[in-house]
């Protein structure tokens, strides 16, 4: 009987062991990864621009974004997903394929009597472009160019974001270069639009936006994080960062 009793003891313990192995192993996985969510704001002495500096956008699903204000209001963008484990942040970076210079076209095939030949087809085309906002942008510049980057003719839009219809009949006219103050040249070439009636929708996109394609990861040694404050040690040169919440 004695015998008996301590057995189921020992089972008795062995669960309870067992049991509160489990909690501490429960406990350990979830303190070991922590999420961060919201806005924070790095703080640099040297940096006494209100508007300038380097934001971190946290979401609670693990994905954030970075945020570099520069001077003359260029913006950087670039994001990734975060970890926390034990005492380090890591970043993993991922390309920001984010481009909102877009060309929306609409084409229909060109119905040309029997007479003419194929290779003298037209190219006719009405070309709007407008902003990053969808604006229309008056005043761009419209270039035709030969092959050899010639200039050949040059448009300006109206203040409808409108440039005079093209009617190219000869392909010589090898690509179309529109540019305006502040925004990315776009090219679009000439050769897949003959023999087509075609509406062109250019959507311009500013300098001053940049969407960086990193491919990098970075660890931080957390010394202190709460809901306002997160403060680290990039890893491995030791330099102290400090972000707050906004």
């Amino acid at each position: 009987m004695e015998i008996r009793n301590l057995k189921k003891a020992q089972m008795q313990d062995v669960r309870f062991y067992l049991i509160l192995g489990l909690g501490m192993l429960l406990f350990v996985n979830c303190s070991a990864q922590r999420n961060i969510s919201g806005t924070f704001k790095r703080i640099d002495p040297t940096i006494s621009g209100k508007g300038l500096g380097v934001e971190y956008k946290f979401a609670a699903d693990g994905g954030f974004e970075q945020i570099t204000n520069q001077h003359l209001g260029a913006r950087e963008y670039a994001r990734g997903r975060y970890t926390i484990k034990s005492d380090t942040l890591t970043l993993r970076y991922v390309p920001y394929h984010k481009d909102s210079t877009n060309i929306a076209i609409e084409r229909t095939k060109i119905q040309s009597p029997p007479i003419f030949r194929e290779d003298v087809s037209s190219f006719i085309a009405k070309v709007k472009v407008i902003g990053e906002e969808g604006q229309p942008l008056k005043g761009a510049n419209l270039l035709l160019r030969d092959s050899d980057n010639q200039p050949l003719m040059a448009f300006v839009s109206d203040d409808k974001g409108n440039f005079p219809s093209l009617n190219i009949q000869n392909r010589l006219f090898h690509k179309i270069i529109i540019s305006s103050l502040g925004h990315q040249e776009v090219e679009i070439l000439t050769e897949p639009y003959f023999g087509h009636a075609s509406s062109i929708e250019v959507r311009m996109k500013s300098t001053d936006t940049i969407f960086k394609e990193d491919d990098k990861v970075i660890h931080y040694l957390l010394t202190k994080m709460d809901q306002d404050n997160i403060q680290m040690i990039k890893l491995p040169n030791g330099e102290d960062i400090v972000l707050k919440k906004v």
